[in-house]
């Protein structure tokens, strides 16, 4: 395995020890005619041993190791959990364990794990985890409760311990039916609600759903069923039936509560007619007025549409503060009357704004940024004919050298397991040329391992003041203990403000993990075609021709610009810019604010700095785009029907689980045989632990009860093989004697420290330096 050096940067003191040594050894101390001999080529090569001393000596300080994998066949026994959960039921247990037993080479130890139908399978194997082992799991992976299996994957993996799985085959069918969908509605809103089955075998079922009593779907199952419904007003039952025999009969009805809630009542003060009104309408029950009316009590939010800081007065001010401190929400529309345009800057209603008028001044912080390119074999894949997915990479890396600052603070390393620095973090003007023609020829070698590189990234920026931030170039393809550690290594950067931002090159990345780093790290995920948006986050984007500006989703991890799919252009907006504290949701596509938002105490503010689809943004009103404005107003309204007292939370209820119910009320919640507590002022809870499926009252609401977890994940589960991998685990299979025999040997990983080894070459190149001198004044002395 390669030599690692955790500290590179100490080799900077070479230089000053240099400088040093060459005028130590200039200068002289003793005249020449008492020298035994000539000094002359002599203090040449004293400067070059004591400089292989010196950098002998910095690499033993930089903390230099290497990992070591060592295979060992010392097992005297193999673990065998075997996980006797309800849902197993699906599988011959018995036979497995007997084929194990007879097949593997070393003694096979068996532990039954009885978890009944609350599979706490995480937790029950870290009670039999021990360092440099092996465990072979009987299960289907399905860990319903307690510590996630990945964690315990990873706790593993430190343990130089692997856990391996049998490749089960069902021997009885079974189908389990769920519903998704909202249990909290508006009335007169369409919803779509989702019957789901999970089936293991080829059971024979078909599907009925009904709403409350009227069936409106019954064909043979399908996996997954929609329907559309529009209530108008009080509490329903959508209920999901399989029918034909099975395995488990307890997961063929599931039932879900609906309540329905009027419409959110929004007050929209404007100054006359405006297109927005017109899509508001639609979804919420809405007030127009010209100005901000004195009783706004009953209101969820206000929509102030392009209104002048004249008509705000101190008094309109105070009402929505008052208004925002009970935990509403406002809207404010741009235009030729508001913000930069209407006087905003002195007027208060500034001070509940997320955004300052006109523009931002420059900021003095530095923007440091450490890019990782992957490096590993697996980039030699053909994209098309002669350009390989590598050449894409570092075409990519240098056109994103190209379109940020050359004032920002620039590193590059390799993302694999040399992690070669091409560069260190130091401002990118300078080497930019000569960084490019670097990178221009770079090749792929070895593996890809992104955790090692971005530990060192990690290290690098910590420190460091300013924005920082990871930007991580690859195809995608990691092992899945790699992908593991990446996402631990993600969330403890985050920690420490580093952002993290995935450019992916190929169909064949996994997606599912890059989003997730994206997710974790708190930064954006790109596609090779999507590179130039980076401009918006490190670059200095030209505000050129507004006919040209598109209006791009700056920050998508937000639950208003999660996964919105919009494409509008902007003719015009306010010139704003986000507070300290604001949050950019959506900007132009030269990175101008369009939607900022925060918290103003209590309530929730947004900022639309655009116009409301009269002239500036036409197509932002249409149904793709109008999601936007129509999750800003649900983020700002937050919960129809929070303004009801009493407001009752009920969260999902299984039989024999607790839940806890909470309860917003001015006194405290009785009947239903729920015992209340008053958590904190205004707000109480009870346990409420329900024994049978169907549709339970509590207080006055319809709650839904429905089979336990156990009966809803089953069959074996599709992430178990990923997760294995985490520890250098897989599948295996009973008839494969190669497979078997692989459990009978543990793979240990070991970090040796190497300081000791410079430490000692150098104490040996000393004592060759001490030698040399000894032999050549023998010799001078012999002369005499």
């Amino acid at each position: 395995m390669p030599l690692t050096i955790t500290q590179p940067e100490v080799f900077y003191l070479l230089i000053p020890l240099a400088i040093l040594l060459f005028i130590l050894l200039r200068k002289k101390f003793v005249k020449d005619s008492a020298r035994l001999f000539n000094p002359k080529g002599w203090k040449w090569f004293i400067f070059a041993i004591r400089m292989v001393i010196f950098a002998l000596l910095l690499l033993a300080l930089s903390a230099p190791y290497m990992d070591i994998v060592e295979e060992s066949t010392n097992l005297t026994t193999l673990k065998v959990l075997v996980d006797k959960s309800g849902s197993m039921e699906l599988y011959d247990v018995d036979s497995a364990v007997a084929a194990i037993s007879s097949s593997s080479d070393i003694p096979v130890e068996i532990h039954e794990l009885e978890m009944g139908e609350h599979t706490a399978l995480g937790t029950a194997i870290l009670s039999y985890l021990t360092p440099e082992e092996n465990i072979l799991l009987i299960t289907d992976g399905r860990n319903n409760f307690g510590t996630e299996l990945k964690d315990v994957a990873l706790f593993a993996s430190s343990l130089n311990s692997r856990l391996f799985a049998l490749n089960l085959k069902d021997r009885k069918d079974d189908a389990a039916v769920w519903i998704e969908g909202p249990d909290k509605v508006v009335s007169g809103v369409e919803n779509t609600f989702t019957a789901k089955v999970n089936a293991v075998g080829e059971p024979d079922k078909s599907l009925k759903v009904y709403v409350d009593d009227s069936l409106v779907y019954n064909e043979a199952f399908r996996k997954d069923v929609e329907i559309k419904q529009t209530f108008t007003s009080g509490n329903h039952v959508i209920r999901a039936v399989l029918g034909g025999g099975d395995a488990f009969s307890q997961n063929n009805i599931f039932y879900k509560a609906v309540s329905v809630y009027e419409k959110p009542k929004i007050l929209f003060v404007s100054n006359g007619g405006s297109p927005m009104l017109g899509l508001l309408q639609g979804f919420y029950a809405v007030d127009t007025a010209s100005g901000v009316t004195s009783n706004l009590d009953s209101y969820y939010a206000v929509v102030l549409d392009n209104i002048n800081g004249d008509q705000l007065g101190n008094r309109e001010i105070e009402r929505l503060e008052d208004f925002l401190d009970d935990g509403n929400g406002l809207l404010v529309v741009g235009g030729r009357n508001s913000y930069d345009w209407g006087e905003y800057d002195t007027s208060r209603i500034n001070n509940l704004l997320p955004v300052g008028i006109g523009q931002a001044k420059k900021k003095d912080d530095i923007t440091n940024i450490v890019m990782l390119l992957d490096t590993g074999a697996s980039g030699e894949g053909l994209l098309k004919e002669g350009i390989t997915f590598f050449d894409v990479q570092k075409s990519i890396l240098v056109d994103v050298l190209n379109g940020i600052s050359s004032l920002n603070k620039v590193a590059v390393f390799e993302s694999n397991h040399y992690q070669k620095t091409i560069t260190g973090l130091s401002e990118l003007g300078p080497k930019k040329v000569q960084l490019i023609e670097d990178i221009s020829v770079l090749t792929t070698h070895g593996f890809s391992e992104l955790r090692f590189s971005y530990q060192k990234a990690h290290e690098a920026l910590k420190l460091n003041t300013g924005s920082k931030n990871i930007v991580i170039i690859t195809d995608g393809k990691l092992i899945p203990q790699d992908q593991a550690l990446t996402l631990e290594l993600t969330r403890a950067a985050k920690a420490d403000g580093i952002k993290t931002f995935i450019i992916a090159v190929g169909d064949s990345a996994d997606e599912e993990f890059l989003k997730a780093v994206k997710e974790a790290g708190g930064g954006e995920y790109f596609r090779a075609d999507e590179t130039n948006r980076l401009k918006l986050y490190f670059g200095e984007p030209e505000s050129g021709d507004t006919d040209d500006l598109e209006i791009f989703v700056y920050d998508s991890n937000h639950f208003i610009t999660e996964e919105l799919d919009m494409s509008s252009d902007i003719y015009g907006f306010n010139t704003v810019y986000p507070k300290q504290n604001g949050r950019m949701l959506l900007s132009t596509s030269a990175g101008d604010p369009v939607l900022t938002i925060w918290n103003y105490g209590l309530g929730r503010v947004a900022a639309w700095s655009t116009d409301d689809g009269s002239v500036w943004t036409p197509d932002m009103l249409n149904t793709k785009n109008s999601q936007a404005l129509i999750r800003t107003l649900n983020w700002l309204v937050e919960e129809p029907g929070r303004k009801s007292d009493p407001l009752i939370d009920i969260p999902e209820l299984r039989t024999g689980e607790n839940s806890v119910i909470t309860v917003k009320s001015s006194r405290i919640p009785s009947g239903s045989g729920i015992s209340f507590y008053e958590y904190e002022k205004g707000i109480y809870k009870g346990n409420y632990f329900p024994q049978k499926t169907g549709i339970a009252s509590i207080l006055g609401r319809n709650a839904a009860v429905n089979y336990q977890k156990e009966y809803l994940n089953i069959g074996m589960d599709p992430e178990l093989e990923r997760t294995l991998a985490i520890t250098g685990g897989k599948l295996i299979n009973t008839d494969d004697k190669e497979e078997v025999a692989s459990l009978s040997t543990v793979q240990v990983s070991r970090t040796n420290d190497l300081s000791w080894l410079f430490l000692t070459i150098a104490g040996l190149v000393y004592l060759f330096e001490v030698a040399v001198r000894r032999i050549m004044e023998m010799r001078a002395l012999k002369k005499f």
